[in-house]
Protein backbone atom coordinates (compact mmCIF):
# COMPACT_ATOMS: atom_id res chain seq x y z
CA UNK A 1 0.00 0.00 0.00
CA UNK A 2 2.76 2.55 0.68
CA UNK A 3 3.84 2.20 -3.22
CA UNK A 4 0.10 2.75 -3.97
CA UNK A 5 0.61 6.05 -1.79
CA UNK A 6 3.36 7.48 -3.28
CA UNK A 7 2.27 6.82 -6.70
CA UNK A 8 -0.68 8.78 -6.48
CA UNK A 9 1.09 11.57 -4.82
CA UNK A 10 3.73 12.13 -7.83
CA UNK A 11 0.32 11.57 -10.27
CA UNK A 12 -1.04 13.91 -8.01
CA UNK A 13 1.80 16.71 -8.15
CA UNK A 14 2.53 15.82 -11.70
CA UNK A 15 -1.15 16.91 -12.65
CA UNK A 16 -0.97 19.97 -10.54
CA UNK A 17 2.17 20.90 -11.91
CA UNK A 18 0.36 20.52 -15.04
CA UNK A 19 -2.78 22.44 -14.56
CA UNK A 20 -0.48 25.55 -13.27
CA UNK A 21 1.22 25.73 -16.32
CA UNK A 22 -1.69 25.01 -18.82
CA UNK A 23 -3.44 28.10 -17.22
CA UNK A 24 -0.07 30.46 -17.10
CA UNK A 25 -0.40 29.38 -20.68
CA UNK A 26 -4.42 30.33 -21.24
CA UNK A 27 -3.60 33.03 -19.65
CA UNK A 28 -0.68 34.54 -21.79
CA UNK A 29 -2.73 33.98 -25.02
CA UNK A 30 -6.37 35.48 -23.88
CA UNK A 31 -3.69 38.96 -23.08
CA UNK A 32 -2.52 38.66 -26.35
CA UNK A 33 -6.02 38.30 -27.71
CA UNK A 34 -7.28 41.31 -25.79
CA UNK A 35 -4.49 43.31 -27.19
CA UNK A 36 -4.66 42.35 -30.70
CA UNK A 37 -8.29 42.92 -30.36
CA UNK A 38 -8.36 46.35 -29.30
CA UNK A 39 -5.65 47.19 -32.83
CA UNK A 40 -8.33 45.57 -35.26
CA UNK A 41 -10.37 48.64 -35.53
CA UNK A 42 -6.98 50.69 -36.62
CA UNK A 43 -5.58 47.81 -38.75
CA UNK A 44 -8.70 47.70 -40.65
CA UNK A 45 -8.97 51.30 -40.54
CA UNK A 46 -5.39 52.11 -42.13
CA UNK A 47 -6.12 48.97 -44.64
CA UNK A 48 -9.13 51.16 -45.64
CA UNK A 49 -7.17 54.30 -45.87
CA UNK A 50 -4.29 52.34 -48.06
CA UNK A 51 -7.12 50.67 -50.73
CA UNK A 52 -8.67 53.93 -51.19
CA UNK A 53 -5.99 56.62 -51.53
CA UNK A 54 -5.53 58.12 -54.48
CA UNK A 55 -4.06 56.86 -57.68
CA UNK A 56 -4.18 57.91 -61.28
CA UNK A 57 -7.24 55.35 -60.80
CA UNK A 58 -8.07 54.04 -57.39
CA UNK A 59 -6.88 51.10 -55.44
CA UNK A 60 -9.72 49.68 -54.70
CA UNK A 61 -10.50 49.00 -58.49
CA UNK A 62 -7.01 47.53 -58.40
CA UNK A 63 -7.34 45.36 -55.67
CA UNK A 64 -10.63 44.59 -57.05
CA UNK A 65 -9.44 43.40 -60.40
CA UNK A 66 -6.78 41.23 -58.42
CA UNK A 67 -9.01 39.82 -56.52
CA UNK A 68 -11.53 38.95 -59.52
CA UNK A 69 -8.33 37.51 -61.48
CA UNK A 70 -7.36 35.50 -58.37
CA UNK A 71 -10.35 34.25 -57.93
CA UNK A 72 -11.09 33.14 -61.65
CA UNK A 73 -7.60 31.40 -61.21
CA UNK A 74 -8.61 29.56 -58.50
CA UNK A 75 -11.97 28.41 -59.70
CA UNK A 76 -10.19 27.22 -63.24
CA UNK A 77 -7.43 25.27 -60.91
CA UNK A 78 -10.47 23.67 -58.75
CA UNK A 79 -12.10 22.48 -62.19
CA UNK A 80 -9.15 21.28 -63.30
CA UNK A 81 -8.53 19.26 -59.65
CA UNK A 82 -11.85 17.89 -59.56
CA UNK A 83 -11.38 16.29 -63.42
CA UNK A 84 -8.18 14.64 -62.72
CA UNK A 85 -9.71 13.40 -59.22
CA UNK A 86 -12.50 12.40 -60.47
CA UNK A 87 -11.14 10.02 -63.54
CA UNK A 88 -10.46 6.84 -62.31
CA UNK A 89 -7.05 5.43 -62.50
CA UNK A 90 -7.68 2.83 -65.51
CA UNK A 91 -9.30 5.51 -67.82
CA UNK A 92 -5.56 6.76 -67.49
CA UNK A 93 -4.08 4.11 -69.58
CA UNK A 94 -6.76 4.17 -72.76
CA UNK A 95 -5.16 7.21 -74.45
CA UNK A 96 -5.71 5.06 -77.97
CA UNK A 97 -8.34 3.12 -80.28
CA UNK A 98 -9.32 2.20 -84.16
CA UNK A 99 -12.16 3.34 -85.02
CA UNK A 100 -13.17 3.34 -88.98
CA UNK A 101 -9.70 1.71 -89.75
CA UNK A 102 -7.97 4.54 -88.26
CA UNK A 103 -5.81 4.54 -85.17
CA UNK A 104 -6.86 7.21 -82.94
CA UNK A 105 -4.57 8.95 -80.01
CA UNK A 106 -5.57 10.98 -77.65
CA UNK A 107 -4.23 13.09 -74.23
CA UNK A 108 -5.17 11.44 -70.69
CA UNK A 109 -8.35 12.26 -69.15
CA UNK A 110 -7.15 15.86 -67.35
CA UNK A 111 -7.07 17.25 -71.05
CA UNK A 112 -9.34 14.85 -72.77
CA UNK A 113 -10.14 15.09 -76.17
CA UNK A 114 -8.64 18.08 -77.03
CA UNK A 115 -5.74 16.33 -78.37
CA UNK A 116 -7.80 13.53 -80.85
CA UNK A 117 -5.24 13.29 -83.92
CA UNK A 118 -5.43 9.93 -86.81
CA UNK A 119 -2.59 7.62 -87.51
CA UNK A 120 -1.62 5.23 -89.64
CA UNK A 121 -2.38 1.68 -88.25
CA UNK A 122 0.78 0.31 -90.93
CA UNK A 123 3.43 2.75 -90.35
CA UNK A 124 2.37 4.76 -87.56
CA UNK A 125 2.70 8.06 -89.39
CA UNK A 126 -0.14 11.37 -88.55
CA UNK A 127 -1.85 11.52 -91.04
CA UNK A 128 -2.79 14.07 -93.70
CA UNK A 129 -6.41 15.67 -93.20
CA UNK A 130 -8.57 16.94 -96.59
CA UNK A 131 -11.87 18.77 -96.62
CA UNK A 132 -13.59 17.05 -99.65
CA UNK A 133 -16.47 18.72 -101.48
CA UNK A 134 -18.97 16.05 -101.93
CA UNK A 135 -18.43 12.86 -100.46
CA UNK A 136 -19.31 10.10 -102.38
CA UNK A 137 -21.56 11.48 -105.00
CA UNK A 138 -23.55 13.71 -102.27
CA UNK A 139 -23.87 17.35 -101.77
CA UNK A 140 -22.38 16.67 -98.38
CA UNK A 141 -19.25 17.16 -97.43
CA UNK A 142 -16.51 14.83 -96.06
CA UNK A 143 -13.12 14.03 -94.82
CA UNK A 144 -10.54 12.10 -96.80
CA UNK A 145 -7.42 11.01 -93.96
CA UNK A 146 -4.40 10.11 -96.25
CA UNK A 147 -0.66 8.48 -95.04
CA UNK A 148 2.43 10.07 -96.71
CA UNK A 149 4.40 7.36 -95.80
CA UNK A 150 2.80 4.84 -96.99
CA UNK A 151 1.56 6.94 -100.23
CA UNK A 152 -2.35 6.13 -99.93
CA UNK A 153 -5.58 7.16 -98.73
CA UNK A 154 -7.07 5.03 -95.54
CA UNK A 155 -10.29 6.41 -95.51
CA UNK A 156 -13.02 9.06 -96.25
CA UNK A 157 -15.86 10.04 -94.18
CA UNK A 158 -18.79 11.92 -94.07
CA UNK A 159 -18.58 15.76 -92.61
CA UNK A 160 -16.25 17.85 -91.77
CA UNK A 161 -13.47 17.07 -89.35
CA UNK A 162 -15.12 18.57 -86.64
CA UNK A 163 -17.92 16.04 -86.84
CA UNK A 164 -15.81 12.99 -87.66
CA UNK A 165 -13.99 14.21 -84.17
CA UNK A 166 -16.97 14.37 -82.56
CA UNK A 167 -18.24 11.04 -83.71
CA UNK A 168 -14.84 9.79 -82.39
CA UNK A 169 -15.11 11.27 -78.93
CA UNK A 170 -18.82 10.11 -78.70
CA UNK A 171 -17.57 6.33 -79.52
CA UNK A 172 -14.81 6.86 -76.64
CA UNK A 173 -16.92 8.20 -74.23
CA UNK A 174 -19.08 5.57 -74.84
CA UNK A 175 -16.42 3.14 -73.94
CA UNK A 176 -14.89 4.63 -70.86
CA UNK A 177 -18.70 4.19 -69.36
CA UNK A 178 -19.16 0.59 -70.61
CA UNK A 179 -15.27 0.01 -68.98
CA UNK A 180 -16.68 2.11 -65.44
CA UNK A 181 -20.00 -0.14 -65.76
CA UNK A 182 -17.74 -3.63 -65.69
CA UNK A 183 -15.93 -2.43 -63.02
CA UNK A 184 -18.76 -1.05 -60.74
CA UNK A 185 -20.83 -4.21 -61.49
CA UNK A 186 -20.65 -6.60 -58.68
CA UNK A 187 -19.02 -10.21 -59.45
CA UNK A 188 -22.53 -12.89 -59.27
CA UNK A 189 -19.99 -15.97 -59.39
Amino acid sequence: MPKLDSQIKKDTASNVVVNVVATVIATGILAGLGWLASQFPSVFTNIWRYITAPMSISRWIVWLAAGYISFSLLRGLLRWVRSVLSVPAEDWNYVEDTFDGLLWRWGPPPHGLHHLASFCPTCNTRLVVERILYFKGTLNPGTSFFCETCNRELAQLPGNLGDVKDRVGRQIERKVREQQQIRETPDNQ
